[in-house]
């Protein structure tokens, strides 16, 4: 195999993508508000978190529903949402998040640490 080429798939790792994020958005046919900055959670818990110190609702990452869970702050559009668990769903969303404008993503996750539960 040489170095360029991708195992069991036509074509090379440099071949352009036939789709991406941006092509997904566009076939949605939906308006977007441009995101500056996105944070995305894994847990319930720390979307409950932050509903209840800052009241911004923290939903479910889906892109078929045109109301984003974003608000303006200044004049920066952040988006809160909790993501998919696994690296694949997760690096999906953060495909789309990127073709929505995103150049700044945080993540916050609860791994390994320890909680109080309810």
């Amino acid at each position: 195999m040489k170095n360029n080429e991708i195992p069991l798939l036509f074509g090379k790792v440099t071949d352009k993508a036939l789709f991406n994020a941006h092509d997904f958005l566009n076939s949605l046919k939906q308006k977007y508000r441009r995101i500056d900055i996105a944070v995305l959670c894994f847990s319930e818990a720390i979307a409950d978190e932050i509903h209840k110190h800052y009241k911004i609702t923290v939903g479910k990452v889906t892109f078929k529903d045109p109301k984003l869970n974003s608000v303006k702050i200044g004049k920066k559009s952040i988006f809160f949402a909790k993501s998919n668990i696994g690296a694949p769903a997760a690096t999906t969303v953060l495909e789309e998040i990127i073709a929505l404008g995103a150049k700044k993503i945080i993540f916050i996750g609860s791994t390994g640490s320890l909680c109080k539960s309810k």
